[in-house]
């Protein structure tokens, strides 16, 4: 297909082909892709590639969002890359160290008191018939979390066939770039987790997910510290 044939839409769909067929899921960079594709046909229609001007606008809204830009920036960067190597000179590539460096949050250290207090505030979530099986999640994934040192999003999408109760491992599939890994679990929470499974299964015998879904969004709050932890998923 010639050039001429192509729009940036269809441009950035070989894109999204191009990073796939290498493995990568790439879900947040077509978030952040369909964000730039929905600003430059609001702004700029004609534009065939990212061009200076659109880009740089683009990222502009975002610039009290560190975040936010540093992930546009990334993006925008790949997509112009790609397109550089395909033949399209006009492309715009953002240049090397562009926009501010990402500075990470002192992570918070929670107390042995703190933690107690945590769990027992879990476990103590009473049944709701609005929201099946939350009070049996909501203790689950947070030893996990706490245990193994997963990912939010990791233990979020886990998959049912993936967890090994008896043989005590979870696999955790491409989480972060196209790589696999097995984790082992101690024999404490493998008995919690089989509890929480065997409770959990009477109310969705047929899930996917480990954790399965529900789309309302829940919050568990820790006494005491004003810390608060939100999930707003349609996996839990």
């Amino acid at each position: 297909m010639s050039k001429q044939l192509l729009n940036i839409t269809m441009l950035a769909d070989k894109f999204l082909s191009y990073k796939r067929s290498m493995g990568y899921k790439y879900e947040t960079g077509e978030f952040y892709l369909q964000s730039f594709l929905k600003y430059a046909a609001q702004n700029k229609p004609e534009a065939l590639v990212p061009e200076k001007e659109i880009v740089s606008n683009w990222c502009r809204e975002a610039a009290d969002t560190p975040g936010n830009l540093y992930n546009r920036i990334s993006l925008i960067r790949e997509f112009s890359k790609y397109l550089v190597l395909n033949g399209y000179e006009n492309a715009y590539i953002i240049p090397p160290k562009h926009g501010n460096r990402l500075e990470p949050h002192l992570p918070y250290f929670f107390l042995s008191d703190e933690v107690k207090v945590f769990f027992s505030y879990c476990d103590s979530i009473v049944k709701r018939k609005e929201n099946p099986g939350r009070e049996l999640v909501v203790p689950a994934i947070f030893r996990l979390l706490y245990c193994c040192g997963l990912r939010c999003r990791e233990a979020r999408l886990l998959l049912y066939s993936n967890v090994c109760l008896e043989q005590r491992y979870i696999d955790i599939i491409q989480s972060k770039g196209p790589k696999n890994r097995r984790i082992f679990i101690g024999t404490e929470l493998a008995k919690e987790l089989e509890r929480y499974n065997k409770a959990v299964s009477c109310i969705f015998p047929d899930r996917t997910y480990f954790f399965p879904k529900n789309r309302k969004l829940f919050a568990v709050s820790l006494f005491g510290t004003g810390i608060i932890t939100l999930f707003d998923t349609e996996n839990i």
